[in-house]
């Protein structure tokens, strides 16, 4: 995913009964996110670009607040932990907004914004909340399964670059659908 130098990406599913997603530049696919329940409530996503394979492992818990537990992300190959995302709720209004934090290991973090009355849109920042990328789904959101990923020239040069598209192209796709 280092190797792409276009401002726009674009995801869409890809088959019904797979929950898989497609994220594509022009017509190349860079990447893939695959939504699946593990067991009960605890859903494990593998997502994979030509930089990796992740996966995605979120607690689901019914009737308490919050209902998630924090996301961890694992290197697939190694099973070791490389990241940790945090929900955080920033207000409960009609034009409800929430956001989150990805925390590395090393301190790296970035936050990730949402609007979920307005836009329905994620868009990660760095500390400084400078906007990186920008996850848009089609509109209606209810009965659409793709969107848009725009991305600053900036975020090209991060290390972190395929798991940011990846992980923000999950909660655009995975906390809508409850996966």
């Amino acid at each position: 995913m280092h190797k792409i130098n276009v401002p726009v990406l674009t995801w869409r599913y890809h088959r019904w009964w797979s929950w898989a997603y497609k994220i594509r530049s022009g017509n190349e696919v860079v990447g893939t996110v695959h939504l699946h329940w593990k067991s009960g409530y605890t859903s494990q996503s593998l997502a994979s670009s030509g930089d990796g394979r992740w996966v995605f492992e979120r607690h689901w818990r019914p009737f308490l607040f919050p209902p998630y537990k924090p996301i961890r992300i694992f290197a697939a190959e190694s099973g070791s932990q490389v990241a940790v995302y945090k929900f955080i709720r920033k207000e409960y209004t009609l034009a409800s907004t929430a956001e989150g934090v990805l925390m590395f290991p090393d301190g790296r973090e970035f936050l990730f914004d949402a609007d979920f009355w307005t836009n329905y849109y994620w868009k990660p920042t760095n500390i400084e909340e400078k906007p990186l990328l920008s996850f848009r789904p089609k509109l209606p959101v209810f009965l659409t399964y793709s969107g848009r990923i725009e991305i600053d020239p900036n975020a090209f040069s991060l290390p972190e670059f395929p798991l940011l598209v990846l992980f923000g192209c999950y909660l655009s796709i995975g906390v809508r659908s409850g996966k």
